[in-house]
């Protein structure tokens, strides 16, 4: 039975990538905590920081478990779309603007007519920046999915 290393060695490889990618992601906002924290008053680059670290070691103690249960592959998969799903929450739905508005949909509006307060959580704010929830989901996010 001949062993096909290819299978496994992609994985692994997109394993060693998500910490950088992770890291890259969430210490973006260390270089300029000042900028940051005019942005978003009442929140601090730093607490972020803090919470996408115990995000990453609280998810540390999991991970064994998880591909022992489900398995390297799809392990890795998981991380890999919770990843995507952290990484799209701190970039904000700005990129669906061109996709509702090619459903006929106008976007801007789209953000008012969503029932209770998703429509103010899911817009941006005055400065066109990503609300702050969804900046820190994304961290969580991405916390999560580096280990």
């Amino acid at each position: 039975m001949k062993y096909d290393l290819s299978r496994h060695v992609s994985p692994l490889c997109n394993s060693y990538t998500f910490p950088i990618q992770s890291d890259w992601i969430c210490f973006s906002i260390a270089a300029s905590p000042s900028t940051f924290e005019a942005a978003y008053p009442g929140h601090s680059a730093a607490s972020l920081i803090d919470i996408f670290l115990f995000t990453n070691v609280a998810s540390c103690f999991l991970v064994t478990d998880v591909v022992a249960k489900f398995g390297l592959e799809v392990a890795i998969k998981g991380a890999a779309s919770l990843m995507t799903v952290g990484c799209l929450l701190r970039s904000g739905p700005s990129f669906l603007g061109p996709v509702v508005d090619a459903l006929g949909i106008n976007s801007a509006n789209a953000a008012a007519q969503l029932p209770g307060d998703i429509g103010n959580l899911v817009s941006a704010n005055a400065d066109g920046l990503v609300s702050y929830p969804l900046i820190l989901a994304g961290t969580i996010a991405v916390g999560a999915a580096q280990p």
